[in-house]
């Protein structure tokens, strides 16, 4: 087979490169691809740019190292290049709640299993003002957070760097709210609002269990709306999402749909958040893209002759 790699070398404090040359030096040495061309990304727009302009004539399948940011860019350059190739992400940033939320393996040996034996899966992707994401669009609340962070400090805090951004943005962010107007299908909600996520998965911001009803190929995206509380209820309903519960007070409201707009009310400027970048202001309009991205995954069952559905293997 042959492979093209993009990775970031700045993703997850430079580990990504070293795990990187031992999976390829694994992978050419038990055969398993005959080819592999390697792309180190430089700055905003360079994944983006190499993932546009391959084509299945030159290449069977793609690894993509790095973070988040990292793995959005080459997914909107799969999309814009049409090239339909399977994508093995090797996480290599801070938090990596896609490659977490899938279980793809960080470790080489494990890497190599995964696309000697695993299965190739057709996810969904969401459509952000026509920008593609694999995990999450977000804004309000913190959502900021991910892109204000400086690389420096990742590389050297990991996620503590995350954790004293956001307690920095704290006291301008706990009381600032936005006059919404979300149209979801035939439903439309008009409300003071804190935070609004729409995602794929239902690991967002490092929290694992956030979206419970989420899967990556049922065609919908989960919507998961934070009004303003009364402020009695506030700590009881953020202590219930994080333990993995389900939310005990009224402030939470949740759907799941195929395309929604959102909208701001008053004169405030309301950035938006795609897999840990900035996307742009609202408005804002999502829509899902059903099993848009071939996507390798393990298969710890791969000896049985019966795969799950919607996955296949390579070969």
């Amino acid at each position: 087979m042959r492979c093209k790699v993009i990775c970031n070398p700045k993703s997850g404090r430079h580990i990504s490169v070293k795990k990187l040359e031992n999976i390829l030096g694994k992978l050419v040495m038990e055969h398993d691809i005959s080819f592999v061309d390697v792309c180190h990304t430089s700055g905003a727009g360079d994944a983006w740019q190499a993932a546009a302009a391959l084509s299945p004539d030159n290449y069977d399948f793609v690894i993509g190292a790095g973070g988040d940011g990292t793995i959005n860019e080459i997914v909107n350059g799969l999309m814009e290049g049409g090239s339909g190739l399977p994508l093995a992400i090797l996480p290599g940033g801070t938090v990596n709640d896609f490659a977490y939320y899938m279980g793809l393996p960080s470790e080489a040996k494990d890497f190599c299993l995964m696309l000697r034996h695993g299965t190739i899966r057709e996810v969904d992707l969401g459509l952000a003002n026509g920008r593609y994401f694999i995990n999450v669009a977000a804004f309000g609340m913190f959502t900021d957070v991910g892109y204000k962070t400086k690389n420096r400090d990742k590389s050297i805090l990991g996620k503590l760097a995350y954790s004293m951004q956001g307690m920095r943005s704290a006291p301008e962010q706990l009381f600032s709210t936005m006059q919404l107007k979300a149209v979801c299908g035939a439903e439309i909600l008009e409300t003071e609002a804190l935070l609004c996520i729409v995602a794929n998965s239902s690991s967002v911001a490092g929290v694992r269990r956030l979206m419970n009803k989420a899967q990556v190929d049922d065609g919908m995206l989960d919507v998961f709306l934070v009004t303003k509380p009364a402020w009695q209820t506030f700590s009881d309903t953020f202590q219930s999402l994080f333990n993995g519960e389900e939310p005990r007070m009224g402030m939470i409201w949740q759907r799941q749909i195929n395309e929604a707009t959102f909208c701001i009310q008053d004169n405030k400027t309301v950035d938006y958040d795609i897999d840990g970048e900035r996307g742009g202001d609202l408005p804002l309009t999502i829509k899902v893209i059903p099993k848009a991205l071939k996507l390798f995954v393990p298969d710890f069952e791969f000896k049985q002759t019966q795969k799950a559905p919607g996955t296949k293997n390579l070969s």
